[in-house]
């Protein structure tokens, strides 16, 4: 990373007394530019406060211009159970329901996808043109739960993506962060993840995986 000039921001961390998930911006040099690379590190600690493990969730993209499939590095949970404004944000996900996820955002929410700070969705117009775009595929997305770290303010999640609309996705790892309005809403919901999203003919692309 020295030899980068690589510096980091911390953005905020969801702590539990079993782990936590940090946020960060990693701003590095690459190919003579500066790279800004969202990070999300998360970490399980044991009764004694010790470091037991560490994953790391971020996207390839902005650092060689294309994704590299991750496999789960976790096990899904056999019961997940996801607490108020989440849990509802997922259901509708899943059902690829546009209405009921904008229902979920305060006015000036915001969605922050994984490839870095710019493709950022505020407001519901905004939000709307984005999740149109999410569910184009025909439908939401098939998660699998593998970790849930709520502190109240802000909620983590880290999952494996299973399906996207009518397509079918070898399992890949990925991690968000749901931060809560005052009103119980969401006010942002930042990603990390490197997944290559299915898009029908005659659209555009984009990065990272919506969730």
């Amino acid at each position: 990373l020295a030899e980068r000039g690589a510096s980091v921001e911390h953005l905020t961390t969801t702590a539990t007394p079993t782990g936590a998930t940090e946020e960060c911006v990693l701003t590095l040099v690459h190919s003579g530019y500066a790279v800004a690379l969202p990070v999300a590190i998360a970490s399980d600690t044991a009764p004694d406060a010790l470091l037991e493990s560490i994953r790391i969730y971020h996207s390839m993209w902005p650092l060689v211009g294309f994704h590299l499939v991750r496999g789960p590095v976790l096990p899904s949970l056999t019961a997940p159970a996801l607490p108020d404004v989440v849990g509802r944000y997922h259901d509708c996900l899943a059902r690829g329901d546009l209405g009921g996820v904008l229902e979920q955002f305060a006015p000036e929410g915001e969605v922050r996808e994984a490839s870095g700070p710019a493709p950022l969705h505020r407001g519901l117009d905004d939000l709307r043109r984005f999740f149109t775009l999410l569910f184009s595929n025909g439908g939401g997305l098939g998660l699998e739960l593998c970790a849930v770290s709520d502190e109240g303010a802000s909620c983590a999640l880290e999952y494996v993506v299973t399906a996207w609309g009518r397509s079918a996705f070898p399992p890949q790892a990925a991690a968000s962060v749901y931060e809560r309005a005052d009103t119980g809403l969401l006010a942002a919901v930042r990603m990390y993840d490197d997944i290559d999203r299915p898009i029908p003919r005659g659209r555009p692309a984009a990065s990272g995986v919506r969730s």
